[in-house]
């Protein structure tokens, strides 16, 4: 009784033990690439920006950075508007991407009026918080920002090393 007992217990647990010592996973050339892509990463980034009553500048401070991989869809580079911001992304030495951005400090306001007639209203706030994503692949990025505004020319606020 014991040896069929024994004799059984073995015929269970045998293909068990064959399965399990299967042969490593074969490559795949495929890993190899998921690896590159890797390297891209998508770059968010989050800003208070500010008006000083003192010195009458705008002020820029960054509040958050996050880095996940991936690749960015294309977008709209342009802001339209006479006050927007300008994000220069240099790699190095080299300029690699330029577009703007709506000023954060002016509101372009559209409503319907007691009339019930679409009305426009220009208003500027002191303080807003703003974010943009950027593509980087690898180190050595320098973002510049600039405001430009009414057509003035555009004055650097702040330039961060990524």
């Amino acid at each position: 009784m014991k040896k069929r007992f024994a004799m059984r217990l073995l015929l269970l647990l045998l293909p068990l033990l064959i399965l399990s010592c299967s042969p490593g996973k074969p490559t795949d050339s495929r890993a190899d690439q998921t690896a590159a892509v890797a390297t891209d990463e998508i770059v968010f980034l989050t800003f208070k920006i500010e008006k000083d009553s003192l010195s009458h500048q705008n002020k820029i401070t960054l509040l958050h950075q996050t880095k996940a991989a991936g690749k960015l869809k294309a977008f709209a580079e342009n802001a339209g508007t006479p006050q927007f911001l300008t994000v220069e992304l240099f790699q190095g030495e080299q300029l690699s991407k330029s577009f703007t951005i709506a000023h954060p400090l002016y509101k372009h306001l559209e409503y319907l009026d007691a009339n019930q007639h679409f009305a426009v209203k220009e208003a500027q706030v002191d303080q807003e918080e703003f974010f943009f994503r950027i593509q980087t692949k690898g180190n050595g990025y320098r973002v510049r920002i600039s405001e430009t505004l009414n057509h003035q020319p555009k004055t650097e606020l702040l330039t961060l090393t990524l």
